[in-house]
């Protein structure tokens, strides 16, 4: 995290929920992010820390079948549905781009392709298809990053052709729309 102390979000097997640990005066602090309206929710996690030491998790609900994200707003979890089409969520991949705003990479299980998702300039969840094939299984083991200049590079597993893929996007100053 910001603050050179490590920052975990995990999935809870024994209870079906997610957690945060944070090592903070040379011990642990460990809270429940969700745990609502679920019983395995958590699992496909991926954290990172933004400005003020500011977690943003995205994750999957396993019963449910959807991508979630939460924040920490003050001492609150803030825990929000993101994508609810289809088996979507598994394989999550969150980063923040140049300007603080989260963006998720992660596996639609129902089309078998590779989706991304970012928070607009109107400050709405926007989701797309980046990479989807006829007959095949792109998008899983997904990771993402941002480089200097605010481009997106994604590696995914492509499960049909057996290999492994490589994608560079970059986005039109600001929005979540992609350049061809």
């Amino acid at each position: 995290g910001k603050d050179d102390m490590p920052h975990i979000s995990y999935y809870d097997s024994g209870k079906g929920v997610l957690k945060y640990a944070r090592y903070s005066n040379k011990d642990w602090e460990i809270e429940t992010v969700d745990e609502r309206d679920s019983v395995n929710v958590g699992l496909y996690t991926s954290i990172v820390v933004g400005n003020a030491n500011v977690p943003h998790i995205s994750y999957y609900d396993a019963t449910f079948r959807t991508l979630k994200y939460a924040t920490k707003s003050g001492f609150h979890w803030e825990t929000k549905v993101i994508d609810n089409y289809g088996d979507v969520g598994q394989f999550s991949s969150i980063k923040l781009n140049i300007h603080g705003k989260p963006y998720i990479t992660y596996y639609d299980a129902t089309y078998k392709r590779l989706k991304i998702a970012g928070i607009d300039n109107h400050l709405r969840w926007i989701r797309l298809a980046i990479d989807y094939t006829e007959n095949g299984d792109v998008g899983s083991d997904c990771s993402l990053v941002f480089d200097a200049v605010n481009n997106w590079h994604i590696s995914y597993r492509d499960k049909g052709n057996r290999n492994l893929k490589y994608i560079t996007l970059r986005p039109q100053t600001g929005e979540i729309k992609l350049i061809k």
